[in-house]
């Protein structure tokens, strides 16, 4: 893994000393345009010629200006580019930002679910204690009713035998 870390660092050292390279070029390819621009602009006594080939040299050095700002920018662009896609650092803080959040949803939905267990435990067993006691309404009622029975048969057993006893 360390192995990893290191080419990164030096593909990293490796694209600043190049990015370093090319704006040294650049800035130099700038500073000299500007030199042959104002050496060229001298007033002094010359022929058509010579005006011509100033004027020449300043066209030729104006687009090495102009293409050197443009290469400016464009490096500028690719260095806006890679800060933007390889600063770890932000995407690292953003990455553990929302993970943050994540986590601290994933505990308030925790809480509403043992929240939500806990009333639907306590409104089953409210159930069952009703529908359990309806039940055991229903056989003290069916006790009762045997009760009723047992005992009417018992007496109607019991006049049977005084009939009997009295023939």
């Amino acid at each position: 893994m360390s192995f990893t870390n290191l080419d990164k660092k030096n593909k990293f050292v490796q694209n600043e000393e190049e990015y370093n390279k090319r704006l040294d070029t650049e800035i130099d390819q700038l500073i000299d345009s500007f030199h042959h621009i104002v050496k060229a602009s001298k007033i002094g006594d010359s022929d058509k010629y010579k005006i011509f080939q100033e004027e020449y040299l300043i066209n030729c050095m104006s687009s090495n200006i102009i293409r050197s700002a443009q290469s400016l920018l464009t490096l500028i662009s690719e260095l806006k580019q890679s800060i933007l896609i390889f600063d770890y650092k932000s995407l690292n803080s953003g990455i553990l930002s929302r993970i943050e959040t994540i986590e601290q949803e994933k505990i308030n939905v925790s809480d509403m679910l043992m929240s939500l267990q806990s009333d639907i435990r306590n409104n089953i067993k409210e159930l069952e204690d009703v529908h359990y006691s309806s039940i055991s309404f229903e056989i003290e009622d069916d006790d009762k009713s045997e009760n009723i029975i047992n005992d009417a048969e018992d007496n109607k057993n019991e006049e049977d035998k005084e009939i009997r006893n009295k023939s």
